[in-house]
């Protein structure tokens, strides 16, 4: 009996582990939409008031600044938490701070959907 009680125990919580990161993936997908990113950002690759969001992770962008940045998680957490850091180039700040509108958690998810458009 103890055996059929761990043997559940070790399966349930495997399945739980190869699941957590379509999860993540759908969470950010339904943030995408239901916070308006959407409305600026497309995933297709149109510009539209804000720069694309597919093929974007890995990638060098520049900024007016003059400078440029590789896309990878902490330029996304703070590009979302504080967008004014670094302008795309030739793009305006438009954007508001999400920094008291969204979780960390759901941070993490968007940053894990955008990695996810390639």
């Amino acid at each position: 009996m103890k055996f059929s009680i761990i043997f559940l125990l070790l399966l349930f919580t495997s399945c739980q582990k190869e699941n957590s990161q379509p999860i993540a993936k759908l969470s950010g997908e339904k943030l995408y939409i239901e916070k308006s990113c959407i409305t600026c950002h497309s995933i297709s690759g149109a510009r539209m008031i804000g720069p694309p969001l597919n093929n974007i992770f890995g990638q060098r962008v520049f900024h007016n600044d003059g400078t440029s940045s590789i896309v990878d998680k902490d330029y996304l957490i703070e590009s979302i938490k504080y967008p004014e850091a670094k302008i795309s180039k030739g793009y305006d700040n438009q954007m508001n701070s999400y920094i008291d509108l969204l979780s960390n958690e759901e941070i993490e998810a968007l940053v894990e959907y955008i990695k996810s458009l390639r």
